[in-house]
């Protein structure tokens, strides 16, 4: 004699019908109409990332236009801007946030790679710095231009400050006094 409860249970089980995982009632696409689907729905998405794209704040956006790139960055176009950059990279991509080194005096815990990580790719933060100290934008406003949190912003300021006075700390920006001396006018050579 079977079991009640074996019976039961198999009584009690639901199988779900056909049309929950298919709807039987709409004809199938054919490969065409799926592939102009599939196409019509390509060209709307491309359409829609080309207006965020405009209004996006990344460097890509201001690269044609030189005298935003000016306005933004001090550089008289993006070719300048690129070249400082290319020269930076080498050493820039080993770049250590400033945070981490204050947390981690040992040399040995401090990850190489961190910086790189980020949400802005290395010449987007380079940009977003220039952008701090051409136009002086709160983090605040960097934060929602560049969509990033403020103390992602903070943290990047911090970071190329450090890195662009070691490396361009040592570039010698003024004339040495020999040659200021040599062309003075003669007005100043008197008083000074």
């Amino acid at each position: 004699m079977p079991s009640t409860s074996m019976a039961a249970s198999t009584e009690d089980t639901i199988t779900p019908s056909a049309s929950w995982f298919h709807d039987y009632a709409t004809p199938a696409l054919s490969a065409e109409d799926k592939l102009e689907a599939a196409q019509k729905e390509i060209a709307e998405l491309q359409e829609d990332l080309a207006k965020h794209r405009d209004r996006a704040f990344f460097l890509e956006r201001f690269g044609t236009d030189p005298s935003l790139m000016n306005f933004y960055t001090g550089f008289k176009d993006f070719a300048t801007l690129k070249g400082v950059f290319q020269s930076l990279k080498p050493s820039a991509v080993t770049i250590v946030r400033w945070s981490q080194i204050q947390r981690n005096s040992d040399q040995d815990k401090i990850n190489r790679n961190s910086f790189r990580d980020e949400s802005l790719s290395l010449i987007d933060q380079f940009f977003l710095f220039l952008c701090r100290i051409r136009q002086g934008f709160h983090e605040q406003d960097l934060a929602v231009r560049f969509g990033v949190s403020q103390a992602t912003v903070s943290r990047i300021l911090l970071t190329w400050a450090n890195y662009l006075y070691v490396m361009l700390g040592s570039l010698q920006i003024w004339p040495s006094r020999t040659f200021i001396d040599a062309n003075m006018p003669a007005g100043f050579r008197d008083v000074y």
